[in-house]
């Protein structure tokens, strides 16, 4: 995000700061909102068993595992790059940042997962999703690196694409396997998102 400038950046963060926080306000309120509803009926249109097997892919490849070994990865890259080491310690401690915030925030607004046709078995809260911010936090600083350090800009857009959807299918795939409500994964992707922001903009490189 370095070809944006800081004042829009900042704009920005208000704007996701400002959304996450309504949308928070109406979970906590309303349960379970029309437009999740509209969402889940939306996607259960292209139910077969050939998108269950693809989105069930998809959930349990962001597996605790996966989040470490990829972690690992972007921490070595930034160790490597000197000047960015000043991510180094963030890219280490994202896993665990967003584990705390999760665990916080789910056990204060304790919003119960759907009951219906559920296709995997959790246990905890709904809101928000862990899979969704950890995918998007993780795979989001591997994004960050990919801008910063690939010159080929054909290659590095195409790098960060992919990336990007597998962010969307893991994303969508809670929702699939009726484990989260929509509005779980869209106040978690507002977070995410206001996360990178904050550190592109606190970050030296412009």
């Amino acid at each position: 995000m370095s070809f944006i400038k800081n004042y829009w950046k900042q704009l920005l963060l208000a704007v996701f700061l400002m959304w996450f926080t309504l949308l928070a306000f109406l979970v906590i309120t309303t349960p379970v909102l029309e437009v999740d509803t509209i969402f889940y009926n939306t996607l259960m249109k292209l139910s077969s068993y050939s998108w269950t097997s693809f989105f069930l892919f998809f959930t349990f490849l962001w597996s605790t595992y996966m989040i470490i070994a990829v972690a690992l990865l972007t921490t070595i890259l930034f160790f490597i790059k000197k000047k960015y080491k000043r991510y180094t310690v963030l890219s280490f401690l994202t896993p665990a940042i967003v584990y705390l915030v999760n665990c916080t925030i789910k056990n204060i607004v304790q919003r119960p997962r759907p009951n219906i046709l559920r296709l995997v078995q959790e246990t905890d809260y709904s809101f928000p999703s862990w899979h969704t911010m950890e995918s998007l936090a993780v795979y989001g600083l591997l994004i960050v690196f990919c801008l910063l350090n690939i010159k080929n800009r054909s290659l590095k857009y195409w790098i960060a694409s992919i990336i990007v959807i597998i962010i969307t299918c893991i994303a969508l795939s809670r929702i699939y396997l009726w484990v989260h409500y929509f509005t779980d994964i869209l106040w978690w992707l507002l977070l995410s998102w206001s996360y990178l922001l904050l550190i592109n903009i606190f970050s030296k490189q412009d």
